[in-house]
């Protein structure tokens, strides 16, 4: 993500990277996952309660999964991360227009200064919907200051603990719940398109003129 993001951006955009280690990444901000308020106190709560790490285990409500180990639905300490960084990098914008992209997204032709003003297109938030299953997060598009509650909403169903009380506990799942029930304007980048088989929607969306999100087989081919 970082190489081709220094190739093709505008050098005006800002790359925030986030870590568990020093590191250093060229032209990248990085920054600690550690050290993002209230992340220590979350994960120091949630890591040794099996169930809060998509295992089976005694409190888990859902006796359908008991028996059959790991599920990433109900790994809540995995992901949980995903709605705690968007959230700090907000915090330390203020305002502006802030994107995610998940690390396994490269950038493969030169982005226009004005593609990110197009794609939230005067909405609070952008996404990709995936219809009746929950949305693709890989990318999260964010107008500041404007959608800040959204991401408090979301990273405090993980620091309060709330997100137990949930039918799944994965960060898309959370998102779209913080999404059903809030008040900004949200725009779908692929409203209407079909996923592939696997469940892939960026491709049909215009986040594909310039990047690429290496899912499943296309990951390993990369």
């Amino acid at each position: 993500m970082a190489q081709s993001f220094k190739t093709y951006w505008p050098s005006t955009v800002e790359l925030m990277s986030y870590t568990q280690k020093d590191q250093v990444i060229s032209g990248a901000t990085v920054l600690l996952l550690q050290r993002i308020p209230g992340w220590a106190a979350f994960h120091n709560r949630w890591r040794y309660v099996p169930e809060a790490r998509g295992l089976p285990g005694p409190k888990r409500p859902f006796s359908l999964w008991a028996k059959q180990g790991y599920d990433f639905h109900w790994d809540a300490v995995k992901w949980a991360r995903q709605a705690f960084i968007p959230w700090d990098a907000a915090t330390r914008m203020g305002e502006g227009i802030l994107v995610w992209f998940d690390g396994d997204t490269y950038t493969h032709n030169t982005v226009p200064d004005y593609f990110l003003a197009n794609l939230m297109n005067g909405a609070d938030v952008a996404y990709l919907g995936r219809g009746a299953i929950y949305s693709e997060i890989g990318f999260q598009g964010y107008r500041l200051p404007e959608a800040l509650p959204f991401l408090n909403a979301w990273r405090d169903l993980y620091s309060t603990g709330e997100f137990w009380r949930l039918p799944e506990w994965h960060s898309a799942y959370t998102w779209d719940v913080c999404r059903r029930s809030s008040p900004l304007r949200f725009k779908d980048l692929a409203e209407g398109r079909p996923m592939d088989g696997s469940g892939n929607i960026w491709h049909q969306s215009p986040l594909d003129l310039y990047t690429k999100h290496l899912k499943g087989a296309a990951k390993l081919a990369k």
